[in-house]
């Protein structure tokens, strides 16, 4: 059902309201998550100009996010030497009081970090990261998934 306007004694999802649980444990520094799931369809072709058909698809997911380097120092102490190597999972909880949504981010790993500094701003550390799955609200972009 889609959402009724205007929202009357509630409000819309916001970053400040959002917990983000990396491996367990919560990161306040957060200042940016992106997540993705895609599922990517291929047309077949024949003898003919026009598509017969398509597959299913090929699933697709990957994740990223920004965080103060002083929060990133601290998250890659707790996953360690070789965080490269290790797998982990991440929840994403968003809500302003009883409505509450919770995204996964399965099977998680990291494939770049990289720091960054503008004039008078805070340091940040970026991760650019892979993924198995994503599910929105516990759904995934395939049915029946595995995951």
């Amino acid at each position: 059902m889609p959402t009724q306007y205007p929202l009357v004694n509630r409000q819309e999802y916001e970053h400040s309201a959002a917990r983000l649980i990396f491996d367990g444990e919560e990161y306040i520094g957060v200042t940016s998550i992106d997540y993705s799931s895609e599922l990517k369809k291929t047309k077949v072709f024949g003898t003919r100009p026009q598509a017969l058909g398509i597959t299913r698809g090929k699933h697709e997911a990957s994740w990223s996010f920004e965080m103060t380097k002083r929060e990133g120092d601290a998250f890659l102490a707790k996953i360690g030497d070789g965080y490269g190597e290790k797998i982990f999972s991440v929840v994403c909880n968003y809500g302003n009081g009883e409505d509450i949504t919770t995204d996964e981010i399965l099977s998680a790993w990291i494939e770049k970090a990289s720091d960054s500094s503008t004039g008078e701003g805070v340091l940040m550390t970026k991760f650019d990261c892979g993924c198995l799955d994503v599910k929105k609200n516990g759904k995934s972009i395939v049915a029946n998934s595995i995951y």
